[in-house]
């Protein structure tokens, strides 16, 4: 069972970086046909027509740009999130 799994790991690590190679040279292909860096949306644009991604994120929300963190009092949550997990 666990050689199979091996396997199946191997396999997608393999399929990951023939994605990850055509992706790098379509990129780089495409920020030399318009001679500057491509845009978020084009990269989107990209993913979505290589099939990577099933569609493209909403933007940023103003609800969500204007974030206010809350303020606690005593020592740092993360810290009280690791000291938790010991």
């Amino acid at each position: 069972m666990g050689n199979s799994r091996i396997k199946s790991s191997a396999k997608a690590i393999r399929a990951a970086s023939v994605i990850s190679a055509s992706v790098d040279s379509d990129l780089k292909g495409l920020e030399e046909q318009k001679e500057t860096r491509i845009t978020e949306e084009d990269f989107l644009q990209y993913l979505l027509a290589k099939g990577v991604i099933s569609e493209i994120p909403e933007g940023i929300t103003d609800e969500e740009d204007d974030f206010e963190p809350i303020e606690i009092e005593g020592e740092p949550l993360s810290e009280t999130i690791i000291r938790e997990r010991r």
